[in-house]
């Protein structure tokens, strides 16, 4: 379902890549079995892999709660977005921070009403944006690829 999801090729792969990156770093740090197998299979090309799924796998044999794994899900998607954004605008560190700090209600609001998110809403949340990255997928010049 993620897969299909993430419409644009650009932001599959950019999940698979951060996917991997993510399950090689917990192989290092403190490697989980189906982790391990998750990062195999994906290598191997059985599956696509996601960011999401390893994470959450991840955070799950940690024994790390649903919404503390939630949160900190949540937020790390909102820094690398901010992180972008200072790139791009530019803004400073000390705007980005505030900006993540200021978010802090919303990704608290946010985890909160997950559980009860109806499934037909999932994948709807990002229609132009998905549009705009098949956009960029075809130009010639670009400054970012995620």
């Amino acid at each position: 379902m993620i897969t299909a999801y993430k419409a644009p090729f650009e932001i599959r792969d950019a999940s698979k890549k951060l996917g991997i990156r993510f399950l090689k770093l917990t192989e290092k740090l403190e490697p989980v079995a189906r982790c391990s197998a998750y990062l195999k299979a994906i290598q191997a090309n059985e599956m696509h892999g996601h960011y999401a799924i390893a994470f959450a796998m991840y955070a799950h044999a940690q024994q790390i709660n649903y919404k503390d794994a939630l949160s900190a899900f949540y937020y790390n998607s909102l820094n690398g977005i901010v992180t972008n954004c200072a790139k791009l605008v530019p803004i400073s560190q000390m705007d980005a921070q505030q900006i993540l700090f200021q978010m802090q209600p919303l990704i608290s609001e946010l985890v909160e009403k997950q559980p009860g998110m109806p499934e037909e809403l999932l994948g709807n949340c990002c229609v132009a944006q998905d549009i705009r990255c098949m956009q960029h997928e075809k130009l010639y010049t670009r400054i970012y690829i995620s």
